[in-house]
């Protein structure tokens, strides 16, 4: 595609798969036109997954670094979870390898309320230095 060519970039749980996600973040810059936007999530803190194509988890601190390497301006960073969330998250995948013949209502009504708890928690206790992902917003400068 030529540059400038798009409005706006979807990466929704790419970066975390790339070997080389400052080349990815590079190719957007070109790809926007001038005030485009990239819209992306990637974990801080999820299972291994889709191996062994899993490479990075990403701190607030990191995606301002590398989106400000690659030319953007970060306009939003935001949390998708606070640490209750992340938890349960963890506990779920965690209960899993249990969720087998008779075990398998048992498994899934304690992962359905230790989720929907924790879930409400995060609304009294919201501590977003532990989110599972981030959803962040960044501009190409015009």
């Amino acid at each position: 595609l030529p540059d400038g060519h798009a409005e706006t970039i979807l990466m929704s749980a790419v970066l975390e798969h790339l070997e080389q996600p400052a080349r990815a973040l590079a190719e957007a810059h070109r790809l926007l036109a001038p005030a485009g936007h990239l819209i992306l999530t990637a974990p801080l803190f999820w299972p291994l997954h889709e191996q062994p194509r899993d490479f990075f988890r990403y701190t607030p601190h990191g995606f301002r670094f590398l989106l400000d390497e690659a030319g953007f301006e970060v306009v939003e960073i935001v949390p998708l979870s606070g640490v209750w969330v992340t938890v349960s998250l963890e506990v779920s995948y965690a209960l899993r390898r249990y969720r087998k013949g008779p075990l398998a209502p048992v498994v899934d009504t304690l992962t359905g309320a230790v989720q929907w708890l924790a879930a409400r928690w995060d609304r009294v206790d919201f501590q977003p230095k532990f989110s599972w992902s981030h959803l962040v917003i960044a501009r190409r400068p015009d």
